[in-house]
């Protein structure tokens, strides 16, 4: 498989609705061909600047960490990002190698093992004072819980769980609430979010298949974080087929819509008041704390790169998302994409106000 890179450039960007998705839990992928000497030059030491957005949502794009990461680094990426309070950037893939614990210069401080590849979520929370990791995968349909050394602490599965409503076939996203409660939805199954307990015991099942119009109901429940800038902590989902962001209470009640300004939404992440969100139509929406669009980043304006695994990185360009799939915000801002790409691609954007 051919080596990382990354890119993302100073696009503001188009709207485009596009409603094709990434394969739900198929592994195969075929190896890339080997790394184009173009995108090389494009992030060669003393190429750039290259920036995107603008005003106070303007962003550098780090070519260090990007010619870092094309040493180290190699996908395919089709899950998530997750970084740690001293930086540690956590990227999963679908290798053996499974999730890259990288510096926040793009540089491989390690990889966690087998046992954390093919985790389509990733999120990072603090627990008794210590940071862990917890994964979800389609293709063992499971979540697990690990130490940043890759130690597995937990699994939970029909094994641990039992038979739930709409079943785990198709679990694909993940979030853990402040009191411990974890939330694993199945997106690419019967569209159902299970919650369980700190330690694993199925609590609740809510959702479900429904219509776009449907409130409370879902077409891809994807990606899901918690919100805490609302007051009360709210459970937001990515409700990727309806092209909309939903809130619920954490106890799995429907409260509102809050945003519909999104196009194939992957995962929301949060930083202060603003939200990143992922859209796999190829680009990036930062969403001020009332839902409203704040910037739009590196929008694709080629029809069939958006939404596509395929895309080789003969045709990436600096500034441009293909598929952007996860997403999450650094201790000072930055905000870290990774696409869904059969090469593995993962961008570092450093905030720079004009």
């Amino acid at each position: 498989m051919r080596l990382l890179a990354v890119c993302l450039s100073l696009s503001l960007t188009f709207t485009c609705a596009a409603h094709a998705h990434e394969g739900h839990e198929g592994h195969g992928h075929a190896e890339a061909a080997p790394a184009d000497s173009s995108y090389l030059a494009a992030i060669a030491e003393g190429a750039g600047p290259h920036y995107v957005g603008e005003g106070e949502q303007r962003y550098e794009i780090d070519l260090a960490w990007l010619r870092n990461v094309e040493e180290g680094f190699r996908g395919p990426t089709h899950g998530g990002v997750a970084v740690a309070a001293d930086g540690t950037v956590y990227v999963s893939t679908d290798t053996e190698k499974g999730v890259y614990a990288l510096s926040p210069a793009g540089e491989t401080l390690l990889t966690l093992g087998p046992a954390t590849q093919y985790l389509h979520a990733l999120t990072l929370v603090t627990e008794a004072g210590e940071e862990v990791l917890y994964g979800v995968s389609p293709a063992n349909k499971n979540v697990v819980k690990f130490t940043p050394e890759g130690e597995v602490l937990m699994t939970i599965s029909q094994e641990t769980a039992g038979d739930l409503k709409g079943g785990w076939k198709g679990v694909n996203g993940l979030t853990v609430a402040p009191d411990g409660r974890i939330y694993a939805s199945t997106g690419y199954g019967a569209d159902y979010v299970h919650v369980f307990s700190a330690t694993g015991e199925h609590l609740s099942t809510f959702g479900g298949r429904g219509k776009a119009t449907d409130e409370g109901k879902f077409r891809n429940a994807h990606g899901m974080a918690i919100d805490t800038r609302q007051g009360n902590p709210l459970l937001m989902v990515a409700n990727r087929g309806s092209n909309r962001l939903d809130h619920f209470t954490l106890d799995g009640e429907f409260v509102a819509i809050h945003s519909a300004e999104v196009s194939l939404p992957c995962v929301p992440n949060f930083h202060g008041d603003l939200c990143g969100v992922a859209e796999l139509d190829g680009r990036v929406t930062l969403l001020d704390k009332s839902g409203a669009v704040a910037a739009r980043l590196g929008a694709n304006p080629v029809d069939d790169q958006r939404h596509n695994f395929k895309v080789a990185q003969s045709d990436w360009k600096v500034g441009v998302f293909t598929a952007p799939h996860g997403l999450a915000f650094g201790p000072a801002g930055e905000i870290y994409v990774q696409d869904w790409n059969e090469t593995g691609r993962v961008t570092k954007l450093t905030p720079a106000p004009e």
